[in-house]
């Protein structure tokens, strides 16, 4: 039970603050960025590498580790987005899961990407598994938020997150690298 405590205080602080730093650079995205267009490519989205490394190290634990934070990022977007407390719960679910069931995919396909017995960190695959876990979460916030877009608009905010989640997932895996290979 400790392990699972830990677990969850590590994974949800590390979401809420990736979360912070994105914040302070980008701020929150309002209704007219969404209806932007592909134009409007998002600052890179740093808690989706706190997902995706969550999943990695600690599997289906991630889902309950990650629930706390992604119910606190659902909550206060609830006010800029007027989402309902249904909305709310169905993307804290879908945030906590997503790279959970990513890796669980590739799984099904006979391709574990979870980490070995080895010590080598295949950085790819990581990147690889933070792609479809960025599509099912694209997905899920469209489906989830109801934003009225057309489709051509929700096609560009898709793409948008892919690439601000993939570009979160990089800088989280470089700071990552840079800090394993100094110890």
């Amino acid at each position: 039970m400790s392990q699972l405590l830990k677990a969850t205080a590590f994974a949800s602080t590390s979401y809420l603050g990736f979360y912070g730093v994105w914040y302070m650079f980008h701020g929150t995205p309002s209704l007219a960025d969404l209806n932007g267009g592909a134009g409007a490519v998002f600052f890179p989205y740093l808690p989706h590498g706190a997902k995706v490394i969550a999943a990695w190290l600690i599997g289906w634990r991630s889902v309950p580790a990650l629930l706390p934070a992604t119910l606190l990022h659902g909550a206060y977007l609830s006010q800029f987005f007027g989402l309902t407390a249904g909305q709310v719960m169905a993307f804290a679910l879908v945030s906590a899961t997503v790279a959970y069931l990513a890796f669980e995919t590739f799984r099904l396909t006979h391709l574990d990407l979870y980490p070995g017995n080895g010590t080598d960190i295949h950085w790819r695959r990581l990147l690889l598994v933070g792609v479809v876990a960025s599509v099912y979460n694209g997905v899920g916030i469209i489906l989830i938020g109801d934003f009225a877009l057309g489709l051509e608009n929700q096609v560009a905010l898709l793409l948008n997150l892919i690439v601000a989640d993939l570009a979160g997932l990089v800088v989280v895996l470089l700071g990552l690298w840079a800090v394993l290979k100094r110890i």
